[in-house]
């Protein structure tokens, strides 16, 4: 029998060894909200009970917190899974599970897992998301804002350019005009001294002088040898 016990209580020392070196805490919470057993883990951050309920040597409490949802197993007896920030300013990912004590009295057996340093990444990654969401839409406004001087630039040279255009074709209609009037001035005036010609010719064979004095007429003589 004390062979058996020895044995017994080594395998509780190795059992304890193994739970005390897991990177999570793990306790055992009774209905009356004592805990009868916590790992290493759980006692390095918070401390030993020393006979205390949870709610009295984790936050200096006189009743129960009103918040905590260790117990909801005790009522569903199901698992339950829930997220809590300690007296020690770390977030943990709770796990509570039923479990039954070797006496068979119900306990919850919670593990928490440190997921700190995850959510302090998790915000991290979320704020430069944020910051690089916020650069994509400063520079997706600059974008449009030059696509728009770019359009604005265009359709002024556009409107620059047509207006040339008509210039040049106004320019282009008017000199047309003024040459359609030169020509139409110059036939006239060939035509009128033609006319000169042919009076002055009558006058002639009339033994009359000349009626006009064509400047055309001594130019030409002016310039026979």
């Amino acid at each position: 029998m004390a062979q058996a016990l020895r044995k017994l209580d080594d395998e509780r020392q190795r059992f304890r060894h193994v739970l005390d070196q897991l990177p999570a805490y793990l306790v055992l919470l009774s209905r009356d909200y004592h805990v009868p057993f916590a790992n290493r883990f759980f006692e390095e951050r918070f401390g030993a009970a020393g006979g205390r309920r949870c709610y009295e040597y984790l936050f200096g409490r006189s009743e129960p917190c009103e918040t905590c949802e260790s117990f909801k197993p005790f009522e569903t007896n199901a698992p339950h899974r829930w997220e809590w920030t300690g007296p020690d300013n770390h977030i943990y990912d709770i796990y509570d599970f039923p479990f039954t004590d070797v006496d068979g009295s119900r306990l919850v057996m919670e593990v928490g897992l440190d997921i700190t340093e995850r959510r302090k990444a998790e915000s991290e990654l979320a704020q430069y998301r944020e910051h690089l969401e916020d650069v994509v839409r400063m520079r997706t406004v600059e974008l449009e804002q030059a696509n728009a001087r770019l359009r604005a630039e265009a359709a002024e040279r556009a409107r620059a350019q047509e207006q040339t255009q008509r210039h040049a074709d106004e320019l282009q209609t008017a000199n047309e005009e003024l040459a359609r009037f030169n020509r139409a001035a110059v036939d006239r005036e060939l035509r009128m001294v033609e006319l000169k010609r042919m009076v002055n010719s009558l006058c002639a064979q009339l033994g009359l002088p000349p009626r006009y004095a064509l400047q055309l007429d001594q130019d030409e003589r002016r310039n026979q040898p």
